[in-house]
């Protein structure tokens, strides 16, 4: 088997706490296995200096295709590292996240470290636009990926009682409050035609303790919803719609948004990032302008007055879900493209 080297914050062996970037590294890594003999180094947390001076000495003195899933300072402070000492790999990017373009517009000098390396592979149509504009054009788009398997079966509401839940981390950049504010307008106008739950990794910010001070019951926090599990993604099944109002500069491709899509839920979403890209078309959600609560409200409201449209989505989202399986995204066919000189 051809030989790789892979350098990500993997999070070896433990369930993926620190966030989206890890799950998906646990996933790349054990696809990457199936085809070739991987050495990984893991950057999650303490090890992450350890083993980014090993990997870099790997990468130096052995010729190996490398796949780096880090951020872009690691990726670039390795690519300006193999320049200086005139070391050519052949190297593949998987972006982690959506601020890489941002970051290079700030610092120009990174463009031909980033020319340097054989494909850089980002998670929306948006950052490839990005980039290219800033006349990076070795970018490829490879959406978010997850096992699909088997779907849960989506009961009709016939209650008309609209259940909305909210997954991520919650903070205010994701999103949280707006979506509490929204909520508070729309039972002053309306009454309680509807619930709102969240589901996430506390915060300061945004605790157990803040939402149990709401003093509404129509808003609640769920914990943490553990979606590996068919239990956790039945019990997600279970409500009508997800809401991601997320205006956070970091954002890529949300994961959350394939489970939403998994369970059967169509998706309230900004118009922002890689949003637009899952939410193709009205039949799979509704896209919002960002950081407007008037406009949060209004997508909200539309799925209470009208909540016979849930069921023709949720099959809508459900068919559209499998193009994001992870065998079909990470395929032998697609790595021979990648890996390719």
């Amino acid at each position: 088997m051809e030989k790789l080297l892979f350098i990500a914050s993997i999070q070896y062996g433990e369930p993926p706490t620190g966030g989206g970037a890890q799950a998906k590294n646990q996933l790349l890594l054990a696809h990457l296995q199936k085809y070739y003999d991987v050495r990984f180094f893991d950057t999650w947390n303490k090890c992450s200096a350890v083993s980014l001076l090993s990997a870099i000495f790997y990468i130096i003195v052995f010729n190996r295709k490398c796949v780096l899933s880090i951020s872009g300072r690691g990726a670039l402070s390795i690519g300006k590292l193999l320049s200086f000492l005139h070391i050519r790999r052949l190297i593949i990017y998987f972006v982690i996240g959506g601020d890489l373009g941002n970051y290079v517009e700030e610092h120009p000098l990174c463009v031909p470290v980033l020319k340097s390396f054989r494909w850089i592979l980002v998670e929306g149509q948006y950052m490839k636009s990005q980039l290219n504009e800033l006349g990076i054009e070795n970018v490829n788009v490879l959406p978010n990926f997850k096992p699909i398997g088997n779907l849960p079966k989506k009961k009709n509401n016939e209650s008309g009682f609209i259940k909305f839940v909210f997954l991520g981390r919650l903070i205010e950049e994701k999103g949280v409050g707006l979506l509490i504010d929204a909520s508070r307008k729309l039972y002053e106008e309306y009454g309680k035609k509807f619930s709102v739950t969240f589901y996430g990794s506390q915060t300061n910010t945004y605790s157990q303790g803040y939402f149990d001070t709401l003093d509404c019951d129509y808003i609640s926090y769920g914990g943490f919803l553990n979606l590996k599990s068919k239990e956790g993604l039945r019990q997600l099944s279970e409500y009508d719609v997800m809401v991601f109002p997320t205006y956070f500069e970091g954002e890529g491709f949300p994961g959350v948004l394939i489970d939403a899509f998994k369970a059967g839920l169509p998706v309230i979403a900004s118009d922002f990032h890689a949003n637009p890209d899952v939410i193709s078309n009205p039949a799979l959600g509704v896209l919002i302008k960002p950081k407007d609560v008037d406009s949060l409200k209004s997508a909200m409201l539309g799925f209470i007055e009208n909540p016979s449209r849930i069921s023709t989505m949720s099959i809508a989202v459900q068919k559209d879900v499998c193009k994001y399986d992870i065998d079909k995204v990470l395929n032998k066919e697609n790595f021979n493209r990648i890996f390719e000189k």
